[in-house]
């Protein structure tokens, strides 16, 4: 049985642009941007959640699709290549709604919710959304650099929660590696 993600629009992309690339590469990504893919049970769902700040924010996600593009893992990544920063954030505007809810769904989906604080914005949102992964019980593992202005909160909150705090995002995705390798082994 599958579930699908929120019933909210997803599009499935391959993390490679080659045929070579895609022999080599198999997570696949879901934005929620263009159509209801069914997420396997049994696949190992990591939701990219941090700093995007209406897109100042660096683009790590890519960074971190980049890197990660070789497990066999579906990556949840909320990141809209055509988000209208001037969209009005309210109830009364479906496609913030629909953001937000995909948002929502994705970390309850996800087995493990990556974070990454980028020191040259707040991301309220995203400290928000750590809250609600860590009181979901959620596996976190979070990138926070020093210079980030929360990150003593950020950190207190993910050791707290038992989540993994790490001070680099390449020392996160370390970390993701590690636990794809252990449920791939059952030692996780």
């Amino acid at each position: 049985m599958s579930m699908i993600l929120g019933m909210l629009p997803v599009i499935a992309l391959l993390a490679s642009s080659s045929r070579n690339e895609a022999k080599k590469r198999r997570a696949t990504v879901l934005t929620p941007d263009v159509v209801d893919v069914a997420i396997p049970d049994d696949s190992l769902v990591v939701f990219l959640a941090g700093s995007i700040d209406e897109g100042r924010a660096e683009r790590w996600q890519d960074e971190a699709i980049s890197s990660l593009g070789d497990l066999d893992i579906v990556l949840l990544n909320p990141r809209r290549e055509n988000w209208n920063a001037d969209l009005e954030q309210s109830v009364e505007e479906p496609r913030f709604v629909q953001q937000v809810e995909w948002e929502l769904d994705g970390i309850e989906r996800a087995d493990v919710v990556l974070f990454h604080f980028s020191p040259n914005g707040p991301a309220p949102i995203s400290l928000l959304e750590l809250g609600k992964a860590t009181a979901l019980g959620k596996r976190v593992v979070v990138s926070c650099p020093d210079g980030y202005w929360r990150r003593g909160n950020v950190e207190i909150v993910t050791r707290r929660a038992g989540g993994i705090f790490e001070p680099s995002l390449p020392d996160a995705m370390d970390t993701i590696r590690r636990i794809v390798e252990e449920q791939k082994n059952g030692t996780s």
